[in-house]
């Protein structure tokens, strides 16, 4: 709460005294003051400017004011919805809604695979990240009133390797695999007809001598 006052001939003051509920302040060649009401309780504010000027001559004037709480603030990250997936090469657009009056932040914090990081996004509608690593990331969204109060918004969402990366992941795996097979089975085919065509080329075995004449 801003309070603005003004006193003439005020080069020839000695003193400028503020009070508020017996609490007194040396306002001495200012125009204006600023305080938490809620400092002061919630309730009736007696409010007095007192001047005193080089003849000893005061004047005062007085005003009152009535604090009231502030309603708490809300915060709602209004996207991604939870567990919400992302291909890797997608950005993510965190939607951001608050609701209360004399905010004094707002802070969105990113955990996961890319780190963490505490964002200001205070006055934004909306904040986009990109370029994150795979995995699960979780998202925080903080807003502090002016009295001290938070709210706080949670959500996750989740970044996925695209299908081309695995298309070409599982080509470059399986394609080694898939020519070794054929080059055993190549040799096997080779040897085993090495071996078949060398036994057919063996000579048949010499007759046995016949026994001498008697």
């Amino acid at each position: 709460t801003t309070i603005d006052f003004s006193v003439s001939q005020s080069s020839y003051l000695t003193s400028e005294t503020l009070t508020i509920n017996q609490f007194s302040y040396n306002v001495m060649g200012m125009t204006s003051f600023t305080f938490n009401a809620s400092s002061f309780g919630y309730g009736p504010l007696d409010i007095s400017l007192n001047a005193v000027n080089y003849n000893g001559v005061s004047s005062e004037a007085t005003m009152s004011l009535y604090a009231t709480p502030q309603p708490t603030p809300l915060a709602h990250i209004t996207s991604p919805s939870p567990g919400e997936h992302f291909n890797s090469t997608s950005s993510v657009t965190v939607g951001l809604y608050y609701s209360g009056d004399y905010l004094t932040g707002e802070s969105l914090q990113l955990s996961g695979p890319s780190g963490n990081m505490t964002i200001n996004v205070t006055g934004m509608q909306s904040y986009t990240l990109s370029k994150l690593s795979s995995g699960t990331y979780h998202l925080t969204y903080t807003v502090t009133s002016a009295d001290g109060l938070r709210a706080v918004s949670t959500s996750t969402f989740v970044i996925v390797t695209t299908p081309a990366e695995v298309s070409h992941t599982l080509a470059t795996t399986v394609s080694p695999v898939a020519y070794a097979i054929i080059a055993v089975a190549f040799i096997v085919g080779l040897v085993i007809g090495l071996v078949v065509e060398r036994s057919r080329r063996r000579k048949p075995p010499a007759p046995a001598p016949s026994p001498p004449p008697q």
